[in-house]
């Protein structure tokens, strides 16, 4: 009897709520302050555009009826329903935004809509929605039973430790209440044995000596990374002074080379050779001395070029051995990577060898070391004591390396 009569309680109710629903939907339409402009009426774009329906009505609404939604337009079915849509969009970006907020307020059954202009044809452009929204109430399931999983686990820890804190305050109690008992049997007796005093003059040595190590190795430090600094100096004016030198030379030998060619090409240009012949009146051609012909090009002199290489690699190998956090490391490592490629933007190149793997067909002079890993790895090139320089592709000298085994 009680469960009909709560049936036929519900159905009034329902009832009720629709007939208000309608009133309501009435005054929405005769209401001029929330009334919805007409999409096509709004529209001023000669190129494709988004919008967002959010759902198909038999009757007329208003902003009233969209909480939380501006940039309302509608349009006019064929069948007399009115369509509502949110927002004029020109990118998937913002449209794909916007969807996101509007999903988010509850309007799940809303999707992307795309106009080919002001008037013309329309396509879903998002059919796949409801696909995509089970596979997100999948993830949201699964998260919130891992959610729960960790709420549980994380309950019972929480009974664990308020268990834990209950015996350690009863500890604190029973030893509270013990030292009364003790205080109570002899309240102007405080013994303090002398193993205490031990033990507290142990300590406070303990951090002296500590204080004093500290200061000392702090100071060793100091002086120590002031000594490699005044060593960073010196490597780099030194680094500097000799690379001034060796471009100064190349500039010379450059300017040497390019004056030689230079004449070489203006005495080839004169017009010797060349006289009258006063019987015929004809020009005859007598043949350039041989002095004044170009000369054959001499085998180049490489060895500023191997100079520069050589210095190059050891100040990188100096670099290497130096801590990493000292003063001025990167900025000489920067000047040296700097001239490095200034030497390879030439004709000349320097080989890089470290870390391949040695063959016995290598055109270079290898040293054998034993690798301080324990097991038995391949034989690699782990440094290089003189570099492979290359001159327009070809060897002008081998290299000399490490190989650790």
């Amino acid at each position: 009897m009680t469960k009909i009569f709560l049936l036929i309680f519900l159905f009034f109710a329902l009832t009720f709520k629709f007939s208000i629903s309608q009133n309501s939907e009435k005054v929405n339409v005769n209401s001029n302050d929330s009334e919805i402009p007409e999409l096509y009426k709004s529209v001023h774009l000669d190129k494709p555009y988004y919008s967002i329906q959010i759902g198909v009505f038999k009757f007329k609404r208003s902003k009233l009826n969209f909480k939380n939604l501006n940039d309302l337009y509608y349009t006019k079915r064929k069948n007399g329903h009115w369509r509502y849509l949110s927002g004029i969009y020109t990118s998937k970006d913002s449209v794909f935004s916007a969807f996101n907020y509007i999903i988010r307020k509850g309007y799940t059954d809303a999707y992307i809509v795309l106009f080919n202009s002001m008037k013309g044809k329309e396509s879903v452009f998002y059919p796949d929605f409801n696909a995509q929204k089970s596979k997100i109430d999948d993830y949201i399931a699964l998260e919130k039973q891992r959610f729960d999983s960790i709420k549980n686990s994380l309950a019972k820890t929480n009974e664990k430790l308020s268990e834990f804190v209950q015996k350690y305050d009863n500890k604190i109690d029973a030893l509270t209440n013990q030292q009364k008992t003790i205080t109570k049997i002899s309240p102007t007796k405080k013994i303090i044995k002398y193993q205490d005093f031990i033990i507290l003059g142990a300590i406070f040595i303990l951090i002296v000596a500590i204080i004093f190590i500290f200061i000392f190795v702090k100071k060793n430090f100091r002086n120590r990374s002031q000594l490699v600094e005044i060593q960073l100096n010196e490597a780099r004016r030194n680094f500097v002074e000799k690379l001034n030198q060796v471009r100064n030379e190349l500039i010379e030998q450059n300017n040497q080379t390019k004056k030689m060619f230079l004449l070489s090409e203006v005495v080839n240009s004169l017009p010797f050779g060349k006289q009258q012949n006063s019987i015929s009146g004809n020009v005859s051609s007598v043949e350039t001395p041989k002095i004044l012909s170009k000369p054959q090009t001499k085998r180049s002199d490489h060895s500023v070029a191997i100079n520069l290489a050589d210095e190059i690699i050891r100040m990188r190998g100096k670099l290497v051995d130096i801590p990493e956090n000292t003063p001025g490391r990167d900025d000489l490592l920067k000047v040296v990577n700097n001239v490095e490629n200034e030497f390879n933007d030439t004709d000349y190149e320097i080989s890089d060898l470290v870390g391949m793997t040695y063959k016995k067909d290598m055109n270079l002079t290898a040293n054998f070391v034993l690798s301080k890993n324990e097991k038995p790895v391949e034989q690699i090139i782990t440094k290089i004591i003189k570099p492979q320089i290359l001159y327009k592709g070809k060897i002008i000298q081998t290299a000399e390396v490490e190989v650790s085994y």
